[in-house]
């Protein structure tokens, strides 16, 4: 009896308060970012900054239509250390407005751990948002929006 008042009382004090017992879940604390005026329909674009390079609007982003197993083949003057002058661990923010998911690797030839990116959808920060800043070094573009390949 004692416990069925405890769970009813906390209840009440919940629901008067407006708060939640569950957390939200993580798809629900953040909306899909819209896409940046710098990435055209039907391409894989990729940025050295954070937000689309909002804050750097004059350097250029990265874009991609297929698989990429060497992001080094692709060169940008301003990712500097151990990107070398190129993309290879160079991304900050990404979108994807294909109709495709995309595995981003962290390593070269589409091996090792990776992280998904599904169709139309983006991230203004990889760092903050998946762990994956400045580490991404192969793109591969999945077969249709499902992520499972």
């Amino acid at each position: 009896m004692f416990h069925k008042r405890i769970v009813t009382t906390v209840a009440v004090l919940t629901a008067a308060l407006g708060v939640p017992l569950a957390n939200a879940s993580p798809a629900a604390a953040a909306a899909k970012p819209s896409r940046p005026s710098t990435c055209e329909a039907n391409w894989f674009c990729f940025y050295k900054d954070d937000q689309f390079n909002k804050n750097n609007p004059r350097d250029t982003r990265g874009r991609v239509q297929q698989t990429q197993k060497d992001l080094r083949v692709f060169s940008h003057p301003t990712c500097k250390g151990r990107s070398n002058g190129t993309w290879n661990d160079c991304m900050t923010s990404v979108f994807n407005d294909t109709a495709a998911c995309w595995h981003l690797f962290d390593s070269l030839n589409n091996i090792g751990g990776y992280h998904n990116l599904g169709a139309h959808d983006g991230y203004v920060n990889l760092g903050t948002q998946a762990d994956y800043n400045d580490v991404v070094s192969s793109l591969k573009r999945g077969g249709s929006s499902s992520c499972a390949f």
